[in-house]
């Protein structure tokens, strides 16, 4: 039987460390609203409380130019985001391009979907003698320039994936021919995960891997469990896809042509963990391609006699990079 091990120091802690990265991405995020600008033009820098707010249908000064676009939006995570608040942060950018001017041209209130204010806009440059008793337009929603910013599709409630890629091993793999490391191999994976409006839900992932050692055998990893994932969908229709999670892993040992004397099926089962970070670009609404770069740790029993190094465990690490299709219900 082919003999396996990996460096705790180098596969061990993997998991662990990219849970940690996932958690404080998540949380960094989640602190204020995402704040997105469009800029065409700029002057010198004003102060915040020089920028004047007009509300949707309020009449605007007729020569008023648009010098850029702003939109404050929820993050999926984000937790301070009242009216005054994403009001404030939209004239913060106004007044940091030039601006004296905001004509917000939505405003979206909370709702089941989202507990933000959210507010769209026009940031505007106005003469000082237009500030107060000038001639004023129609309501025109973009004053003449073209509109920048796509609606951001929601988030999906259920997605399945299928992907398929190259995949390496890079524990040491200890055969006949003495230690290997950094073994290719491919990966298939199905994947289903269901999440909330904020994005945050759970998943099940299913992973095969095949590795052949050329005339002498080869090597099969499954892995099976659940996991922990957040999702987010950008204004241009990526969504990006982090998911840690631990579940059932196995391992058969097989033996190549010529060598069934010698090889005899060998099967084991033990626990793994997993980690991954993906990014879909949407083409519609139900089905989208993505690509991801997946991290398992297989861990499994010692054999009764198997040496291991310092800092070993019995066990194999795989790291692909899969790509296919997504479908969106």
């Amino acid at each position: 039987m082919k003999q396996i091990a990996y460096k705790k120091g180098m596969m061990g802690k993997t998991p662990i460390r990219l849970m940690a990265i996932l958690v404080t991405g998540v949380a960094l995020m989640g602190c204020s609203p995402r704040v997105t600008t469009s800029i065409f033009e700029t002057y010198p820098v004003l102060p915040v409380d020089s920028v004047e707010v007009f509300e949707e249908g309020d009449p605007v000064p007729i020569s008023a130019k648009v010098i850029g676009k702003v939109q404050v939006r929820d993050r999926g995570t984000t937790t301070k985001c009242n009216y005054d608040y994403v009001l404030q942060l939209a004239k913060e950018r106004t007044a940091e391009i030039g601006g004296n001017g905001l004509y917000l041209t939505e405003h979206r209130l909370p709702n089941a979907r989202s507990t933000c204010h959210q507010v769209w806009g026009n940031m505007l440059y106005l003469t000082d003698h237009e500030m107060g008793d000038a001639p004023t337009m129609a309501q025109q929603e973009t004053f003449g320039a073209e509109v920048f910013y796509r609606e951001r599709r929601n988030i999906s409630s259920d997605i399945i994936m299928v992907s398929v890629g190259p995949s390496l091993i890079t524990s040491k793999v200890v055969s006949p021919r003495g230690n290997e490391s950094r073994k290719g191999g491919v990966d298939c994976l199905l994947e289903f995960e269901h999440v909330n409006g904020k994005g945050i839900g759970f998943g099940l992932n299913v992973k095969y891997n095949k590795t052949t050692f050329d005339d002498y055998g080869y090597l099969q990893l499954y892995y099976m469990g659940p996991s922990f994932v957040y999702n987010y969908v950008t204004s241009m229709n990526w969504r990006w896809d982090l998911a840690v999670g631990i579940g059932y892993a196995m391992y058969k040992d097989g033996a190549g042509k010529g060598n069934n004397s010698f090889y005899g099926m060998q099967t084991q089962s033990g626990i793994g963990f997993m980690s991954k970070i993906g990014i879909d670009y949407l083409l519609s609404d139900r089905l989208g391609i993505g690509v991801e770069v997946n991290n398992v740790s297989h861990n499994f029993s010692k054999p009764e006699g198997f040496q291991l190094g310092k800092n070993e465990h019995y066990g194999f690490h795989t790291l692909s990079l899969t790509a296919g299709l997504r479908f969106y219900f």
